[in-house]
């Protein structure tokens, strides 16, 4: 074979012992895809290095023959290939393929043939498919799933390893099914004859074992090492998981005991190697794995076993791969490669995740973590430690600490020892405190939620905030004010649960409120986004969903203005994908044509991504084929910027095999196009995405993540002033003004949507788990100045003409005073609903107790003026220490709290002449006791715990022991009764004592729930054993009944408490209003007795002022007349007041039943406000529905009807 290596420098001969020796080579593009690297003659091995057949395949899994002959399998993207190496060229296999598509399973027994899984019609089902080297023959195989990894030992024997637990075995003739003994994913095959050989599963440390004729589990710590390697799940060595190899020594074995370096430096991107045997046999896995097997010296047979350590990405481009070589007594030697390749107009650097290896980096969020005014950079770390990158004063360069270096500590592993596993972040202020704080998502541990202390570091406040209770593989968070309060809301994206969201109470403190807008779902999404898809203000959702349709819910807001109902409308609007299958992974929002309205991208694992084009109204068109955005790169997160400053939004897209350009032509259309920094990083699979400003230079730069452990970050070259930045900030929105809809216009013609080049909408994250830069960034091609026009999400609209580029400019809601008293409200709100804040809170009532009896006292001692002014300072100077040494940051804050302590005094003051409308402590008992028995019949833990102790009872076979499930069940109904329902019971119990409730229905209840607990008892232990009697069955059921029944006798003399019968009060009534000149005409149109629930003394005290209300009116015309009616349905009771007095005045009808609001003269009284909130206490209400000057005037009281008093 002709050699194509030039050897431009060789220290071997410089080397000291035990100092790595360095190589270098330098190799054309023709040499080095066609021939390789023959270290024999470069280190003196008989191996060769082999990069994969073209630039940009990816190596899946192939074997050698020698050199003379081999094959491999590639994957680009989700699409394998098949190739032949012979007479010293790759050649692709072309014959046509008998399945639907390639399987992930290959092995070649020979060079003339090779083993392949096929995908079948049935979905998940694959079978299997020889190649002889000129046709495939195709197998139909007896598994029922996917086949993962086969070794062929022989053309007469062979297996094959399939998911959940299902081995094949191939005779020469068929495949047939062997017993295996795990349900486990079979991974790898390993086989070093036909009596011995091991499979890995899907679970770490677990593996199988094959010997005298059978399969049995072992663990993998009693594997050698390269047993262990190539069935381990995990490919990537870790010397510190395995004593094992500490304790091996090195052998001196054709490479030196420290790292020798291999330096290649080429013209062509290099990314891709296996290793071939000159000789033996090779078996390689992906690029990070392979076994050399060859005769030595001694002709005894040799297996060398060659494993990615380590992989570097350096600045300009360049890569180290740290291969380590391992024989069966241990690791012989280390040999470094080190690719030099070009570099292109985005160049890149390189930041480790830390200063260990990671090997799963993941989400990326930017924030001013100091408040120095300057984006930083977070970085999730999986398996350690996350991490803050701080922009060094607005230089290219970061500052690297820990998270936990700054208070943001995110435990590694949970308390059963399984990994947290976090994976994504965003960033927003979320109490409006001016300061960034950081929510991070975690698959298999509670979410984290870190709150900024005023950018001096960080503290876990995941418990207060209410964002750390649930579990439910959470992968992103992105924020937005669906309910348009002013504050940012959370929305949780879980994979294996329905998506959560969170309302903000204005101090960073949330609430679960899913269900209450309609947003729960069987399957939860990954990668949602808000934005208003519709055009009204509201933000909209997104949920794209992997194995199931996506989803679009629009915001209506519901019917109260501060809790939104969602509306799921994803099949209609055009957005809920044409195949399910597509496993969509995340979405994007943005205007892909610059017509003012937001177009939805959606990444997919498998198959295209897609497009959809918004016609301004939320009804989108697929134009995925139409844009060229036709190709499969497993796509797992997007972001779009517009990178070259031509005006218009392009693309970058992270992919499992890298990261990917697509530019934006302005005509509908998008170019990929190649970027020579980013195919460096071809095959490397991408865990996180962001974009923001680092050089701050107007152009938007790229952090990506990879799971390779690195972050590079890589720098825009556009390099020019054609860009304008915008910082929006909001007052009455939330801060970061997420979800502000930004338009820019030409100079001058701003609303003219003819001259509209542009607009953004200000998001709180999107893509899969990562959150960019929210400074807004146009590209102005012109360099001409422009309109910016600014809609604000609490519905504010500001125009800023004129604004110049090549800069970055700073846009707010509100100034001066207006600025001032929001920001006011919103901290006096944030105070007051912190709980962390409660502290500062009884601070203020002390002051206003101490203030308030200051006064009495000086003023009735007589005290002069002097003397009392003197007590105020020394208590407002008391109490400004108090809060100061609490931790209030700024002095007007100090200053304002204390002024609230005069209002609370105050208040305090007003608020004492309404005791007496308090209810006695009877009366309050009595309505605790009414609550509590009421929800016992009609909660989730009262009479169903009851009813579902009794139905286990009615199934249970005397004298036979139930099933294990059924005693579990048991034993559970029985644990819920303690727990649950005897403690409730006791405190109804308890109620009944203090009101007065004969004692005999106590005295009977009480027995009656100590026989149950007795009885359920002796069923949970005789259950485990013989099984229970007839008698303790019956003791049970009947026990169950007679609580019933006296719990009920209870309830019954509580409720004629809280029971009336209307028509008889009524008539009540009528026999008062009847004598007199009063002329009140009653109309009974149903018999007695119907009652309802309310107190009569109330519901006739509300009859009668109502009554003599009307009467009033009425006498101000000729002829007064008030007529009474009642009427009642199956659920209601009606009763209407008429009269045709002067009526109610327009001015107040909205707001008639509100405090302090009244129809008598002067606007004074709150009768009808008392009214009202006494029959909605009870279920009923009361209505205003005809009123107007010379027709009647009727007001409606409705009442709940009750069958059960």
């Amino acid at each position: 074979m002709k050699k194509h290596i030039t050897i431009l420098g060789l220290a071997a001969a410089l080397a000291l012992p035990g100092f790595g020796r360095t190589f270098t080579v330098t190799l054309d593009g023709d040499s080095l895809n066609r021939h390789g690297i023959e270290l024999r003659d470069v280190v003196g091995l008989p191996w060769i290095l082999m990069p994969s057949p073209e630039p940009g395949l990816n190596p899946n899994m192939g074997r050698f023959f020698g050199f003379d002959a081999g094959w491999l399998m590639t994957q680009d993207q989700d699409r394998r290939s098949l190739y032949r190496f012979i007479d010293g060229r790759w050649n692709r296999v072309r014959v046509p393929f008998p399945g639907k598509q390639w399987g992930k399973a290959f092995y070649p027994p020979d060079s003339g043939s090779v083993w392949v899984s096929v995908q079948t019609e049935i979905p998940y089902k694959e079978d299997l498919a020889r190649f002889d080297g000129k046709s495939w023959q195709y197998f139909q195989t007896p598994n029922t799933d996917g086949i993962r990894t086969l070794w062929m030992i022989s053309a007469n024997e062979g297996w094959a390893g399939c998911e959940w637990g299902q081995i094949m075995r191939w005779d020469g003739r068929s495949w047939t099914l062997q017993h295996c003994p795990t349900t486990l994913h079979i991974e790898n095959l390993f086989f070093t004859d036909s009596g011995q050989g091991w499979a890995g599963t899907d679970a770490p440390f677990s593996a199988l074992r094959f010997q005298d004729g059978m399969w049995e589990p072992v663990s993998a710590d009693s594997l050698d090492w390269i047993a262990y390697q190539l069935v381990s799940r995990d490919n990537f060595l870790n010397a510190a998981d395995h004593p094992a190899l500490l304790k091996s020594g090195f052998r001196q074995a054709g490479l030196s005991a420290g790292a020798d370096t291999l330096r290649i430096e080429t013209a062509v991107p290099v990314r891709h190697f296996f290793w071939v045997s000159e000789s033996g046999v090779s078996f390689f896995k992906s690029d990070y794995l392979s076994m050399v097997s060859y005769a030595d010296s001694a002709g005894r047979g040799e297996n060398v076993l060659v494993q990615l350590e380590d992989m570097k990405l350096m600045e300009k481009g360049r890569s180290q791969w740290k291969y380590v070589f391992f024989t069966r007594e241990g690791p012989s030697a280390r040999l470094v490669v080190e690719i030099r390749p070009s570099e292109g107009w985005i160049r890149s650097r390189v930041y480790r995740s830390g200063s260990q290896v990671f090997y799963f980096g993941r989400g990326i969020g930017i924030l001013d973590a100091d408040k120095d005014g300057f984006e930083d950079i977070y970085v999730v770390v999986t398996d350690g430690q996350n991490r803050i990158a701080l922009a060094d004063g607005g230089k290219t360069t970061f500052r690297q600490r820990s998270a936990a270096d700054m208070g943001a500590r995110d435990p590694v592993y949970m308390p059963n020892g399984r990994m947290f596993y976090d994976e994504g972040v965003s960033c927003a202020d979320a109490d409006n405190d001016g300061d960034d704080d950081i929510f991070v998502t975690s698959l298999y541990g509670p979410n984290l939620f870190f709150r900024n202390r005023s950018g001096r570091g960080f503290f876990n406040d995941s418990k207060v905030s209410g964002l750390g209770r649930h579990i439910g593989r959470s992968t992103s968070g992105i924020w937005g004010d669906v309910n348009r309060n002013g504050f940012l809301d959370l929305l949780v994206s879980n994979e294996d649960s329905t998506n959560r969201l969170y309302l903000n109470n204005g101090a960073g403190v949330f609430k679960d409120a899913t269900e209450d807008v309609n947003l729960c779902m069987d399957r939860g999404g990954s990668g949602s986004v808000f934005g208003d898809v519709d055009g009204n203000g509201r933000l909209d959702l997104f949920i794209p969903r992997r194995g199931a349709r996506n989803l679009l819910f629009l915001n209506t807001h519901g019917n109260r203005p501060d809790r939104p109902r969602f509306i799921e409308t994803g099949a209609e609007r055009g957005v809920s994908g044409a195949d399910t299958l597509a496993h969509s992974c995340a979405a994007l929002l943005f205007d892909m044509d610059n017509d003012g309205d937001p177009d939805l991208f959606v990444a997919n694992l498998t198959g295209p991504d897609w497009l959809y084009r918004n016609d301004g109204g939320g009804h989108f068109t697929d134009v995925t084929e139409s844009s060229g955005l036709t190709d499969s790169f497993m796509t797992t997160m997007a972001l779009a910027a517009d990178v070259n400053h031509d005006g218009n939004q392009d693309l970058i897209l992270g992919t499992r095999s890298g990261i990917y350009f697509y530019e934006n032509t302005g005509s509908g259309r998008f170019l990929r196009k190649s970027v020579p920094a980013f195919e460096s990083f071809d095959g490397h699979w991408v865990t996180g995405l962001a974009a923001l400003d680092i050089e701050d230079d107007g152009d938007p730069d790229l952090i990506v993540a990879f799971l390779s452990n690195y972050v590079v970050v890589f720098h825009n070259e556009t390099n020019d002033d054609g860009y304008l930045k915008l910082r929006v900030s909001g007052t009455r929105s939330n801060r970061d003004a997420i979800g502000a809809k930004v338009f820019l216009y030409s100079a001058g013609r701003s609303g003219d949507a003819e001259c509209l080049l542009g607009f953004r909408e200000i998001s709180g994250g999107s893509g899969y788990n990562s959150m960019s830069s929210r400074i807004v960034h146009f590209g102005v091609p012109d360099g001409l100045p422009k309109d910016v026009v600014v809609r604000f999400p609490f519905g504010i609209e500001r125009v800023y003409p004129g604004l110049t580029p090549g800069r970055t400019h700073d846009l707010a809601e509100e100034t001066g005073f207006r600025a001032f008293n929001t920001r006011i409200r919103k901290w006096t709100h944030r105070i007051l609903r912190y709980p962390r804040n409660h502290e500062n809170v009884f601070i203020l009532f002390i002051a206003g107790v101490l203030l308030s009896a200051g006064f009495l006292i000086l003023e009735k001692a007589g005290y002069s003026m002097a003397a009392r002014q003197a007590l105020y300072a020394g208590i407002f100077g008391a109490v400004l220490v108090l809060l100061l040494t609490a931790g209030s940051s700024f002095f007007i804050r100090a200053f304002l709290a204390c002024a609230g302590g005069l209002v609370t005094a105050l208040v305090g003051i007003l608020a004492g002449h309404g005791l007496n409308e308090q209810p006695s402590i009877r009366d309050e008992l009595l309505e605790r006791l009414f609550l509590s028995i009421s929800n016992f019949y009609h909660g989730e833990w009262g009479a169903r715990k009851l009813g579902r102790i009794e139905l286990f009872a009615a199934n249970l076979e005397p004298g036979k022991r139930p099933p294990a499930d059924m005693q579990n069940q048991i034993s559970g109904a029985a644990n819920d009764y303690f727990r649950l329902v005897v403690p409730e019971i006791r405190k109804i119990l308890e109620y009944a004592r203090k009101v007065g409730i004969p004692k005999n229905l106590i005295k009977e209840a009480e027995s009656r729930m100590e026989q149950l607990a007795r009885a359920v008892n002796a069923i949970r232990v005789e259950s485990r054993l013989e099984g229970p009697d007839k008698v303790q069955i019956r003791a049970v059921r009947e026990t169950i009944e007679a609580l019933r029944q006296s719990l009920s006798a209870i309830r019954r003399n509580v409720y004629r408490h809280f029971c009336a019968d209307i028509v008889e009060l009524t008539r009540q009534i009528r026999s008062q209003y009847e004598s007199g000149r009063n002329t009140v005409k009653f109309d009974c149109r149903v018999e007695a007795p119907v009652m309802v629930r309310i107190r009569s003394s109330e519901v006739s005290q509300i009859l009668e002022n109502l009554i003599d209300n009307a009467l009033d009116a009425a006498r101000k015309t000729d002829g007064p007349h008030v007529s009474v009616i009642l009427w009642a349905n199956a659920d209601l009771a009606f009763v209407e007041v008429r009269d045709r007095g002067t009526g109610v005045e327009p001015g107040i009808t909205g707001r008639l039943f509100r405090e302090r609001v009244s129809t008598k003269q002067g606007n004074h009284g709150s009768g009808l406000h008392r009214a009202a909130r006494t029959l909605r206490r009870y279920g009923g209400d009361i209505f205003l529905t005809q009123t107007g000057n010379g027709q009647e005037t009727v007001f409606r009281i409705q009442l709940k009807r009750v069958y059960d008093a």
